[in-house]
């Protein structure tokens, strides 16, 4: 007589494969949250190398000031670009018209001012029309500087020359320039 043997696993084989998964899971759970992190911290610097980019841009394609302006004073919280039509160095809802805006940068990313003034007088650039970064405050003295961008582990630098050349590069830490 022939006995059939049914496919499938024992209590053993599924035990030792879900075994062998969570310590695979268990090494794999760091690495994921350090990219994630990493991941937030490039998109960040992107994101506000490019409202620089689009800022400047524009006034050059306007022949006008624009604007990147810090929601409440902290870069963390997001941005506004806006065209200072009426040139009077502010926003004001009858004259000036809004680009864009973006909202909160992820908690895990932090900024610190550096080198030079951009980043903290008036926590805004202007771009004259002539594509120049000025100050907000007067909109004649020139901006540049550094913006730097951490996670805890990774860093990042926005730089910002007289020229208007914005760029975004790695630093080796909080202190370091690049």
């Amino acid at each position: 007589m022939k006995t059939l043997r049914r496919g499938g696993f024992t209590l053993i084989e599924l035990m030792v494969t879900l075994a062998l998964l969570a310590a695979m899971l268990a090494l794999a759970a760091p690495s994921f949250i350090a990219f994630q992190r990493n991941s937030e911290l490039r998109g960040a610097a992107n994101d506000i190398l490019a409202a620089l980019l689009t800022a400047r841009s524009e006034a050059l394609k306007r022949n006008a000031n624009v604007f990147v302006v810090a929601t409440d004073s902290d870069w963390t919280k997001g941005w506004t670009i806006y065209v200072d039509a009426d040139m009077d160095l502010d926003w004001t809802s009858a004259g000036d018209s809004t680009l864009a805006t973006h909202g909160a940068l992820p908690k895990s990313v932090t900024l610190t001012t550096g080198a030079g003034n951009f980043g903290s007088v008036d926590y805004a650039v202007m771009f004259n029309g002539a594509g120049f970064p000025k100050q907000k405050s007067n909109g004649a003295s020139p901006l540049s500087g550094t913006i730097g961008i951490e996670n805890g582990s990774e860093f990042r630098r926005i730089v910002l020359s007289n020229a208007g050349r914005a760029r975004v590069c790695k630093a080796t830490s909080a202190s370091s320039s690049c």
